[in-house]
């Protein structure tokens, strides 16, 4: 009655239980997993939502390994803000086929991306990184991604 809609609606994860518990014990294995991989893919979020500030942090490391100029280091976070700028294909994506899209579509950028910034880091030292222009690609790439996160994070 009107008792347990006022429970549920203040405790809603009591109402989730209580759907849990009604179902066959066969099911609660595969609700088990489903949990999981949500609290994989939130934390996945989480840490993708953060990268874009975190430029500063290692472009020191750019500049060292790769030579960079301060000036394509600009360039590559130029197209890093480029990149978190095209939220509108998130919104044409969310709007047509929902947050489960949006974040398939943030999860392959934003491996695309770490993909590339983990390959220019690596092969650096003696200056024979990704040409400056390429690494801002993948930047773009990056950053597209980690916007897409937090769009369908928020209005999901």
């Amino acid at each position: 009655g009107m008792a347990r809609h006022a429970l549920e609606v203040r405790a809603p994860h009591l109402a989730v239980s209580r759907v849990v518990e009604s179902l066959p014990p066969e099911d609660h294995h595969s609700i088990g997993r489903a949990h999981l991989f949500l609290l994989v893919l939130g934390v996945w979020m989480a840490l993708c939502g953060g990268n874009f500030y975190s430029f500063s942090a290692w472009q020191v490391e750019l500049m060292s390994r790769c030579h960079y100029s301060v000036s394509q280091l600009g360039e590559i976070y130029t197209c890093g803000t480029f990149g978190a700028g095209l939220g509108l294909i998130h919104g044409i994506l969310f709007d047509r086929f929902g947050p489960r899209v949006v974040c398939l579509y943030a999860l392959v950028m934003t491996c695309i991306g770490n993909a590339g910034l983990y390959s220019t880091l690596s092969s650096g030292g003696g200056g024979e990184c990704l040409a400056a222009p390429v690494f801002g690609v993948f930047f773009l790439l990056l950053q597209n991604g980690s916007v897409g996160f937090i769009q369908a994070g928020l209005l999901a």
